[in-house]
């Protein structure tokens, strides 16, 4: 194995400085770039965790990149997920319960249906039936208004579905939360993936 080009592409892919590099490894800084330059071979110890780091695939690395961005986000930020055939609330940016009282931790992995009334119901309705989940869309920003528990938020919800080879897709939903009193437009824009005709 190329262990230069490789330990490279991992410092690449995980957007790593060899300094941070080696202290995950708990060697030098002077060790990896030793190795980069192959003026050195890592130790098999080194090389085995190597290995480990190196079998992960790059849809899997695509999926953790988009799980932190929801999560390090300083919005209303969330992953919907398809889950027998219910979307369902798979994760919320940690300021998403601050800014979004009308979800709960409680509700991560349930049913999203009926929770926050029906513009909400509306929007999943619409999403499942362009196909947001099968790959078909590419983008899509809505105007929704959001009811529980005797509260609502009106928002701007901006989905980027991401989809990995061989499962089903998520979908990104960052929301811009209108200020109470501002105008909701109507907004309902979905653009989707220009396939041929064969490929429908």
């Amino acid at each position: 194995m190329d262990w230069s080009r490789k330990i490279k592409e991992l410092r690449f892919l995980e957007n790593l400085k060899q300094d941070a590099l080696a202290q995950q490894l708990g060697v030098s800084q002077a060790s990896v770039s030793q190795w980069e330059r192959s003026v050195a071979q890592p130790p098999a110890h080194i090389k085995a965790k190597l290995r480990r780091r190196l079998l992960v695939s790059p849809g899997e690395r695509m999926t953790a990149a988009v799980r932190t961005s929801v999560v390090e986000s300083p919005n209303l930020c969330g992953l919907l997920a398809m889950r027998d055939g219910e979307v369902v609330v798979e994760l919320l940016s940690h300021d998403s319960y601050r800014l979004f009282p009308l979800l709960t931790p409680a509700d991560l992995g349930k049913p999203l249906r009926g929770k926050l009334g029906r513009d909400v119901d509306r929007m999943l309705d619409r999403l499942v039936g362009e196909g947001a989940f099968n790959g078909r869309v590419q983008y899509a920003k809505l105007a929704v208004t959001a009811h529980r528990n005797g509260l609502s938020a009106a928002g701007i919800a901006t989905v980027t579905p991401v989809c990995s080879q061989g499962e089903a897709c998520v979908l990104r939903c960052e929301v811009r939360l209108l200020a109470p009193g501002e105008a909701v437009p109507k907004l309902e824009q979905i653009t989707h993936f220009c396939w041929d005709d064969e490929d429908a």
